[in-house]
């Protein structure tokens, strides 16, 4: 009984830990697309691998010159230091959501339709982000590059770093004739938490099984 009681509990465990990396939209739905941006907490927000995670919860796409808010893994989304507590009206939680950067520093409009440029203009629906911690899986050597004004909507990012595959020191800025946006930090990257999340959990099953096998051979054999 001891034993089973044993295996149980581990198994709760085991699932604890598997439900920790699964990602969530705000209505509830869960998605495939996203990946944990800290996989040893025990809620994160998540980003696509090729994005940069903020602390704020919101992540910096490149593809997009653009902050997006994604998603997170608390399925009920209530942990909201965790997850951004930005953009999640109805209509707007069953997928990822583009900021656009209004005038004033770090104030944004949900969205890059006609409504968000009319929420910047109004200030009515805008939401403050401020600064954050960057963790670029895409970063791996010094690569800095010069940014320049743009004339459209979408702002462009400048990115320096430094640092190994493992490690990267980077400072990002976002501008566009807009706003502003900037976050500065050292962090590893999401390969490397994905990977010492994958080893911890085979010594972990190694460790669960190997105990299992010791308490049966100390199991008193029943005469035949």
């Amino acid at each position: 009984m001891r034993l089973h009681t044993f295996v149980a509990l581990v198994a709760c465990a085991l699932s604890s830990v598997g439900m920790a990396q699964t990602c969530y939209y705000p209505d509830g739905k869960a998605t495939g697309a996203l990946i944990p941006c800290n996989t040893t907490a025990a809620v994160t927000n998540c980003c696509k691998d090729s994005d940069m995670c903020l602390k704020n919860g919101l992540c910096f796409s490149p593809g997009l010159n653009s902050v997006v808010r994604r998603g997170c893994t608390d399925q009920t989304w209530n942990n909201t230091e965790a997850c951004p507590d930005v953009c999640l009206t109805a209509g707007l939680r069953s997928a990822d959501v583009v900021l656009t950067p209004c005038g004033e520093y770090g104030t944004f409009c949900c969205g890059q339709n006609s409504g968000a440029r009319a929420c910047c203009d109004t200030g009515n629906g805008t939401v403050q982000v401020g600064t954050g911690e960057v963790i670029d899986s895409s970063i791996s050597s010094p690569s800095p590059s010069p940014s320049s004004p743009s004339s459209s909507s979408s702002p462009s990012p400048t990115t320096a770093a430094t640092g190994t595959n493992a490690t990267v020191t980077a400072a990002v800025t976002i501008s566009s004739n807009n706003g502003t946006v900037q976050a500065n930090c050292k962090a590893p990257e999401m390969a490397a938490y994905a990977l010492g999340a994958l080893l911890g959990c085979a010594l972990l099953l190694l460790a669960v099984l190997g105990t299992i096998w010791c308490l049966k051979r100390k199991e008193p054999r029943v005469p035949t």
